[in-house]
């Protein structure tokens, strides 16, 4: 069996007192619906792409509620 996975980090501006990593885990077949619905997702929300960092705020808190229910 094939997967496919998409993992990111975060972490504070030192590097110093934190560190997260998480993603997504599936088998090929899994992650290409997946992949299909989070395009379909992003498109409704008017988003081109999509980076953690850049969506940590108040003004968008809708759109990430949004894409962690796929």
């Amino acid at each position: 069996m094939i997967y496919n996975c998409y993992l990111d980090d975060s972490k504070d501006a030192k590097q110093l007192e934190m560190f997260v990593c998480a993603g997504f885990f599936g088998a090929k077949g899994d992650w290409s619906r997946f992949t299909s619905e989070w395009n379909i997702r992003l498109h409704q929300d008017g988003i081109d792409y999509f980076k953690t960092s850049e969506y940590r705020s108040e003004e968008h808190t809708s759109e990430l509620q949004s894409l962690t229910n796929l």
